[in-house]
This record gives C-alpha cells, sequence and structure tokens, in this order.
C-alpha cells in the first residue's frame, strides 16, 4: 500500500488513518515519493506543512525531533529521485592587499558577530570585518603560540585544534582559511539539518570530544571564551570534533578579556562586569550551553522534562560546573556511563548533499 501524505491536525498529530510517527520513521527513503509526491514546489509544500506540525516547539510528542529530521532525509530523497537536489555549492571572491585573488567555493555561510564563517568542502574560512582586524591578529597569534607538553601530545592534539591553511588580507576585511575533510561539518549545520536537534546519543560523544579540547585547554591555561556551534567541527563519520574558530577571544585564565562574543557575554553576564578575570568555568558553561543547543534547547528549561533525553544526561547539562576541567572531566563520564551505559559506536550517516541542501 502507498505511503499517504499527512494532514496537519492538533499538535502534529495526523487526522488521516492514524498517522503517528512511529508510520513516518517507518518510511523508508527509497518510498519517500510516496510522502512526497510532484514537483519541486509541491514537495517543499508538503515538507513545511509537515515540518510546521511535528516541530518539537508545538508537537508533544516525544518522538517529534525524530519525525522532523527524518522528513528532511526523505524530502532529500525524493528531490534526488525527480533530479532536483544539488549541493548548493557558490563562489567567493577575495582579492588580497596585493592584488593576489582567492576563490573559495563553499556550501554554506553564516553571519556571526566578526563577519562571516564560510564552509566548502576541503577548507571553512571566517570572514573578519575590518573593525575587528585585531581580533583576527589575534586569533593568528593565539594559534601559532599554542603549546603542548611534548610532540606526542601535540599529534594527539592536532585533530582537535585548527590547522591554517592561509590568510588573505584585504581593504575591508581579513580571510583565516582553515583545513577540513569533506566528513566534517559546521555544527550549526548539523544542527539545522536535525531539525534542530540531534540525537542524544551523537550529543553524548561530541560532548565528550568537547571534553577533551576543554581538557586541553585547561593544561594550557587558556579559556577559549568563544565555544559554539559556529566555531566547532564535527565529523559524524569518525565521531570526531575540532575547534577551529573563535580564537581571536582566547584569554590566560586570570586575565581579564579583551574582546568576548554576545553569546558569551548574555550567557555569563558576570564577565561584563569590569575587572572580572576569565577562569576554568567560562569553556565548561558554553560546553554545556552548545550541548543544549544540539538538543533545541539552549536555557535548558525543557530539557529536564524531555522523556526522550536520559535524566543523567539531561542533569549534567543544566547543573552548573564546578572545579577545573580536569574534575568536570570524571563527573561527566560518570554522567555518560548512567545514561548510556557502555560505550558504544553509533553510526551517524550524513551525506553533504543532504546537509548543504538544507541550508540552501
Amino acid at each position: 500500500m502507498p505511503y499517504l501524505g499527512l494532514i496537519e491536525g492538533m499538535e502534529g498529530r495526523s487526522r488521516t488513518m492514524d498517522r503517528t510517527a512511529s508510520d513516518i520513521l517507518g518510511v523508508p527513503e527509497t518510498r519517500a515519493r510516496d510522502l512526497f509526491p510532484g514537483d519541486e514546489k509541491a514537495v517543499a509544500r508538503e515538507f513545511r506543512r509537515l515540518v510546521k506540525a511535528w516541530h518539537p516547539d508545538r508537537c508533544p510528542d516525544p518522538k517529534a525531533a525524530d519525525v522532523v529530521a527524518h522528513l528532511n532525509k526523505l524530502r532529500v530523497a525524493a528531490l534526488r529521485k525527480i533530479g532536483a537536489i544539488k549541493v548548493p555549492s557558490q563562489m567567493r571572491e577575495f582579492r588580497a592587499n596585493d592584488g593576489k585573488l582567492f576563490r573559495f567555493r563553499y556550501n554554506s555561510i553564516h553571519r556571526i558577530d566578526i563577519g562571516e564563517v564560510i564552509v566548502g568542502d576541503n577548507s571553512v574560512a571566517y570572514v573578519f570585518d575590518r573593525e575587528f582586524a585585531d581580533i583576527a591578529a589575534a586569533e593568528q597569534m593565539r594559534i601559532g603560540g599554542l603549546r603542548f607538553q611534548d610532540e606526542g601530545m601535540r599529534k594527539e592534539m592536532a585533530r582537535f585544534l585548527p590547522s591554517p591553511k592561509r590568510a588573505v588580507v584585504q581593504q575591508d576585511a581579513t580571510v583565516l582559511v582553515y583545513e577540513k575533510t569533506p566528513d566534517q561539518f559546521l555544527l550549526v549545520d548539523l544542527i539545522r539539518h536535525a531539525g534542530g536537534r540531534i540525537d542524544p546519543r551523537h550529543v553524548a560523544w561530541i560532548v565528550s570530544r568537547m571534553e577533551n579540547i576543554a581538557s586541553y585547554l585547561c593544561w594550557a591555561g587558556i579559556s577559549h571564551g568563544a565555544i559554539d556551534a559556529t566555531n566547532l567541527l564535527v565529523s559524524p563519520k569518525y565521531h570526531t570534533v575540532s575547534l577551529v574558530g573563535g580564537w581571536g577571544f582566547a584569554t590566560e585564565i586570570g586575565q581579564r578579556p579583551k574582546a568576548l562574543p554576545w553569546r558569551t557575554l548574555s550567557a555569563l553576564p558576570r564577565l561584563a562586569v569590569e575587572g572580572t578575570p576569565s577562569d576554568h568555568a567560562v569553556d565548561l558553561e558554553l560546553l554545556r550551553m552548545t550541548a543544549r543547543e544540539c538538543l533545541g534547547d539552549a536555557a535548558g528549561g525543557r530539557i529536564v522534562a524531555d522523556g526522550s533525553i536520559p535524566q543523567a544526561l539531561s542533569a549534567w547539562l543544566v547543573i552548573p560546573p564546578t572545579g577545573t576541567a580536569f574534575e568536570d572531566f570524571p563527573a561527566w563520564e560518570a554522567a555518560l556511563a548512567r545514561a548510556f551505559g557502555p560505550r558504544r559506536f553509533i553510526p551517524w550517516d550524513v551525506q553533504p548533499a543532504e546537509v548543504y541542501a538544507a541550508a540552501a
């Protein structure tokens, strides 16, 4: 029997054939056209209608976020069937002060405090507007001055830290380009691809990798101050996370930050008080906030009551950190074990065409 289209009802429930979340989640991508028939415009209309009905902010069903993520996959599969799906790769050009032209082919672009972040297949570029040239310079100095105990530590931390590729200085902006691989995505793109809420099982390993980064920062005596979804590159395939951007805001622990992103100041208003220095808790709090954003609730007000999130995970995400990252990491690992039991690798199949179609 072909799958029937859904009819929007109260609180995201279907009025046709008692269609449930399980029914939608049971539609395979090979049958996507049963749910999304018609041309490209028809697919877009039906997708918007269904997402509106099942969005977690409107629908109380605990599987609502999973439904939205699956609907997005079905939409992409349906568009691929009719030849309408494309990775929206576009081109930006930057001309340096010396006249050299740098072309950057990109898949997604985001406006951030200092300017823009642009994501390509093999590079990610941070474009610093002219008034933030000092932050761009501070970022280059900070990354170039990162220290390590020995060569072994340097090699181990390489996967967590930025790898500079080039810098382009032009009259109205400074562009810092870092290396990435095609399997890495900016976390903000993954959140959008997942319908605004990443599966808690994947959020768990993302947090573990961020804790690794926080531990290095603690060892190095650095407060990064800008950990967020626009500065983290995530590989769903290999379960890796690197903190690539935002280093221009980094400060030595105990020193007063010269500048901080708006998000950090809004989340940690104590840092706006004159004379308040950076401390170890800053990055640990931003880490938790980023994880809550992955779950669709930056403030954390709904996480504890969300039955689809293990209680041990939700409690850890809303309780303020104490001590340094060296103390926080064991507490996280204990919460992780209570939440999910023995560790196991959870595959997450993410294709660039799907992610960047959502970004279009």
